[in-house]
């Protein structure tokens, strides 16, 4: 028996002839050789590795494969090809010469492998950067020429994902500068730089401690104020992608000068916490709405009578006002009496009011005797100021007009006793009734427009007296009536 070894890269049938020789003559030599033909088939034993770099990988990030194919024959191989579905979990990126990937299944084709030969491809894909825990890949190897063993044409390669992150914060105040008593915006703006997606309800979290010279007002949906501080809670977002929260607060009307306003983000997955937070620095400007109203009492007088100015300075916002000066100018036609917590210095009277608050008010009063030579009525004009900015100066004077009565005395040659005090009253067309009256005498009389009428006696001395005329309100004023006849004359200026 002769053992031979089938040269590998035979194909096709095998002929092989035998003879046999001897030192004598053979008598019949036809039968001295023998012939065998064997087919030969060839066989193969292909099989694949797969590794992965890296591993674990970060989501988002790119992933290379290396895939090695080895014939360890006995035959060589034909028409080798390798084939990887890839998994959902990635993205194609590239792959070595001679490999295509058509529809989501890369197919490499190697050609022929001789017998001990490898061939590797790489294929490099990207993980998507939502996936997490593990991503399993399977590839396959097949050729044209039977494979004794096909237990090892297929490998898996199985790589660990985790998840990373950049986020950053930004922040935008509007307006900018601000009025103090106005509201501020806040806009807090996240971005996601990847390169893995951030998922789970409060997997980040916006901090916002504000500052002590705002108060809250509102924020969006997923916020809300403790002690000070608004925490926004944020859902999934997506790598490349950005999610904003919106912070209204009123700036206290006390404030000036600036704000500022620092905010961070947080997330349990972030690798570079250094661009985490972020600041807005307002400027804080003023304006309050100053307005003045005055009010006299009484509404009309006599010469030497007193008249009382009721002052009210109130700030309609929206700022706190400081430096608050209110300054009157007294007529010619009255002499200074008092203003409590003013001064005054010639004919001006000054009220240093200080600051106030926004929506409120500070009052004041002013006391003066009308000079006994006034006659027509007295004019007087009050304004205010501030050491804020007044948006609104047209209502920051107060004028106010008080009429003077006056009373003509007509007497008569002196007689030696006392006489009683005789009341006539002149309505010196005042366009209507006039009804004056002399209190504890008893003496009233209604006079009708443009019309003198005696109104009665009484005893010398002073007296209250009630005037009801079309000229203004019912003005009350004491007047000391002498012996004689007096007339009064109402009129109106």
């Amino acid at each position: 028996m002769v053992t031979i070894v089938v040269v590998p890269n035979t194909v096709g049938p095998i002929t092989n002839t035998a003879q046999v020789t001897a030192n004598q003559p053979d008598l019949i030599p036809s039968n001295n050789t023998a012939t065998a033909t064997t087919n030969v088939n060839p066989v193969t034993d292909l099989s694949i590795s797969k590794s992965d770099n890296l591993d674990p990988v970060i989501a988002g990030t790119d992933l290379t494969y290396s895939l090695t194919v080895t014939n360890s024959g006995p035959s060589p191989a034909t028409g080798v090809t390798i084939t990887d579905a890839l998994p959902s979990t990635v993205t194609y990126l590239s792959a070595s010469s001679g490999c295509s990937n058509p529809s989501g299944t890369v197919t490499c084709t190697l050609g022929n492998l001789a017998v001990n030969g490898s061939k590797t491809v790489t294929i490099s894909v990207r993980v998507k950067s939502s996936t997490t825990g593990q991503v399993s890949n399977t590839a396959s190897v097949s050729g044209n020429v039977f494979d004794s063993n096909t237990n090892n044409n297929s490998a898996t390669e199985t790589t660990a994902v985790q998840k990373r992150t950049d986020l950053t914060l930004s922040k935008l105040d509007n307006p900018d500068p601000v009025i103090a008593g106005n509201n501020l915006s806040y806009t807090l703006v996240v971005t996601n730089n990847g390169p893995s997606d951030v998922t789970g309800a409060g997997a980040i979290v916006i901090s916002d401690p504000l500052p002590a010279q705002v108060t809250f007002i509102s924020a969006s949906t997923g916020c809300s104020l403790a002690a000070g501080t608004v925490t926004c809670s944020l859902g999934n977002l997506v790598s490349g992608s950005g999610s904003s929260v919106n912070i209204v607060v009123k700036v206290n009307s006390s404030t000036t000068g600036q704000i500022s306003n620092t905010a961070s983000v947080t997330t349990t997955l972030d690798h570079i916490p250094g661009n985490n937070s972020a600041s807005a620095l307002t400027t804080v400007n003023t304006q309050a709405n100053l307005s003045l109203t005055k009010v006299g009492s009484p509404s009309s007088v006599l010469p030497e009578d007193n008249i009382t100015y009721n002052l009210t300075v109130t700030n309609n916002g929206p700022s706190d006002a400081t430096g608050v000066i209110l300054t009157d100018n007294l007529p010619s036609a009255v002499i200074f009496v008092s203003a409590p917590g003013c001064s005054q210095a010639g004919s001006v009277v000054t009220c240093n009011l200080g600051t106030i608050a926004s929506s409120s008010n500070k009052p004041a009063t002013i006391v003066v005797k009308v000079k006994d030579n006034a006659t027509g009525s007295v004019q007087n004009t009050a304004s205010v100021t501030s050491g804020v900015t007044d948006p609104a100066p047209a209502n920051n004077s107060a004028n106010i007009s008080t009429s003077i009565g006056e009373f003509n005395k007509v007497y008569l040659p002196l007689v030696t006793k006392p006489a009683p005090a005789i009341l006539s009253i002149h309505n010196d067309n005042t366009g209507g009734n006039v009804t004056f009256s002399v209190l504890g005498t008893g003496v009233s009389c209604t006079v009708p427009n443009n019309t003198t009428q005696l109104c009665g006696a009484f005893p010398p001395g002073a007296y209250t007296v009630q005037v009801t005329s079309p000229c203004g309100p019912p003005a009350t004023f004491t007047r000391d009536y002498g012996s004689g006849p007096v007339t009064t004359r109402v009129f109106c200026k």
